[in-house]
């Protein structure tokens, strides 16, 4: 039950737009073209901070493997040193990732999936026709629980090595609350 003071409430409003408040805090404003915006809306944009490289053919939790860092965090449910976010109400979310793969050979494989309370969903593959870099990338909606987690996670059937740097150009892992 919400105390007055926590009950979302009105802030005020001109013709130009509306705004809402919990407490003193603006959560919601609904501009005069009917644009939204929620500062404290749950999102993360993350991405893989160092080189990450497999063993021979496998699935590889890359959230776990790797060392990831962040752009952005809202609400702090994605977690760096785990590299898992972790759905903090019900509803429906957007995940998008891409990984890039350096010195892959030709006719190799690898996938770029999500992987929903330890089980593998969400699979998109790739089939290397170069032998330079490659790239994997999948973007999805799941309907997810409060409390459920999602991982970054990839099949190859080959070593293969996860491009990770400190400007987050090459492998990344992202996701919000879309309602």
């Amino acid at each position: 039950q919400n105390s007055a003071s926590s009950a979302l409430k009105p802030m005020g409003f001109r013709a130009e737009d509306f705004r809402y408040a919990i407490g003193s805090n603006e959560v919601m404003k609904i501009d005069s073209s009917g644009r939204v915006t929620m500062p404290y809306q749950p999102m993360f944009d993350a991405y893989l901070s160092a080189n990450y490289t497999t063993g021979s053919s496998g699935v590889y939790n890359i959230s776990a493997s790797g060392s990831w860092g962040n752009r952005t965090n809202t609400g702090s449910h994605f977690v760096n040193s785990t590299g898992t976010f972790t759905a903090p109400v019900n509803g429906k979310y957007l995940f998008v990732a891409g990984l890039g793969v350096q010195s892959y050979p030709t006719s190799s494989y690898l996938s770029c999936e999500f992987q929903v309370n330890g089980a593998r969903r969400y699979i998109h593959w790739f089939q290397n026709y170069g032998t330079s870099y490659a790239a994997a990338n999948n973007s999805a909606v799941i309907n997810l629980n409060a409390n459920d987690y999602v991982r970054l996670v990839s099949e190859t059937h080959v070593s293969a090595t996860y491009i990770g740097h400190s400007s987050g150009l090459y492998s990344h892992f992202g996701g919000m609350l879309i309602g």
